[in-house]
């Protein structure tokens, strides 16, 4: 496995986005500021380097890239496994009382 790790903070990367990680067998996660204005234009760039690639991710109310704590930030892992094949599931919660349920599944 591959792995490589990033943080956008005020606009910039701390270190250029490796898209040459991208594949089907790529897993990218994100954990991002609540408010989306503060990363779109970098979740922007994840989605465009990693096209064949599962994003997943959440908002945070803090991000954590490196020991370090940040707000207002899009904190991002980036893996590209050499045997083992992805395969990204999604169930639609209408209701959070019914989240552990379908988590079971």
């Amino acid at each position: 496995m591959i792995k490589k790790s990033y943080i956008y903070e005020d606009g910039k990367w701390d270190a250029v986005i490796d898209g040459s990680l991208d594949s089907q067998n790529t897993l990218v996660i994100c954990f991002g500021s609540t408010n989306f204005d503060d990363i779109k234009d970098g979740f922007e760039e994840i989605t465009n380097n990693f096209k064949n690639s599962i994003i997943i991710g959440c908002s945070t109310s803090g991000e954590i890239h490196n020991d370090l704590l940040y707000t207002s930030s899009l904190s991002v892992m980036v893996m590209k496994f050499e045997a083992t094949t992805l395969m990204l599931s999604t169930v639609h919660i209408d209701n959070v009382d019914n989240s552990f349920v379908i988590g079971k599944k």
